[in-house]
């Protein structure tokens, strides 16, 4: 059951993306996920955990 002032919004999760933004969104996480990884090898476990969480977070 939908509810009727739902079909009047448009969906903007359902276009086409260009090939630029297909590209930014796919590497858009790469720095947190690098950070991540270097601070743990570092042993800077509260900044690692910092960075893995901005990783995670949906965009």
């Amino acid at each position: 059951m939908r509810h009727p002032s739902l079909a009047n919004i448009e969906w903007q999760d359902l276009r086409q993306l260009s090939l630029g933004e297909t590209v930014y969104n796919i590497f858009l996480s790469l720095p947190f996920l690098l950070l991540s990884w270097w601070s743990a090898w570092q042993g800077w476990w509260l900044l690692a955990l910092v960075a893995t969480f901005f990783f995670l977070l949906p965009h």
